[in-house]
């Protein structure tokens, strides 16, 4: 699933493209498909008996809206910026933006990931019930492990 594209790299790091490459889109789809991954892992076991269990989860039902900003962050930090840091290291040069390495960016975009990530799942979860996206809040562990009659 793919989350964002290169004119929302382009919004939050311009300087990618000042590197040569033309277009980081292959890499989108890989980052859509580690943010499901992640939500997934997340959705086990926040989620228990709500409407939208576990077996019953599709990624194609996520808004893509509330997830851009976590995919863009992802394909930076884990994505472009490791390669472009392994090209600058073979080429010799050293490029810094905003007074930071590639590398400081590269940490930089991941941390921004997982405070992203954890904001969208506190604001709770854009899920399509089939009219329309609905809010999934989390669970509390003593909730679902509640017994019921």
């Amino acid at each position: 699933m793919i989350f964002c594209d290169d004119s929302d790299l382009m919004r939050v790091q311009p300087y990618v493209f000042e590197q040569g490459v033309a277009s980081f889109e292959e890499l989108h789809e890989v980052a859509g498909d580690e943010v499901v991954r992640d939500v997934r892992r997340y959705w086990g076991g926040a989620y228990g008996d709500t409407p939208v269990r576990v077996m019953n989860f599709d990624a194609e039902r996520l808004n893509p809206v509330q997830w851009n900003m976590a995919a863009v962050y992802r394909v930076l930090g884990w994505h472009v910026l490791p390669l472009l840091h392994s090209s600058v290291v073979l080429d010799g040069t050293s490029v810094a933006v905003d007074g930071m390495g590639l590398n400081e960016l590269r940490l930089f975009y991941r941390a921004a990931y997982d405070e992203e990530f954890a904001a969208v799942l506190g604001a709770g979860l854009e899920y399509d019930l089939g009219s329309g996206f609905v809010v999934v809040n989390r669970r509390s562990v003593a909730e679902l492990q509640r017994l019921r009659r």
